[in-house]
């Protein structure tokens, strides 16, 4: 038996609006800490990814929680 977990109990929202509310409050702050905590190198590792998706000349792309 599972019991659904949700972010705030008190919330009138539904899990999914709190999650994606969560996760809208903390967007800024994730992208800081990535570059802070890999020194930098997630700008490498992005730049990689667009240099190697140029070679196939993609008409769409789908980004998934990438």
């Amino acid at each position: 038996m599972s019991i659904p977990v949700t972010p705030y109990k008190d919330s009138s929202l539904n899990k999914k609006q709190q999650v994606a509310r969560m996760f809208n409050s903390i967007a800024w702050r994730y992208d800081f800490l990535n570059h802070f905590l890999s020194f930098g190198i997630d700008h490498y590792w992005r730049q990689q990814a667009i240099n190697e998706l140029k070679k196939s000349h993609p008409q769409l792309i789908l980004d998934v929680a990438t």
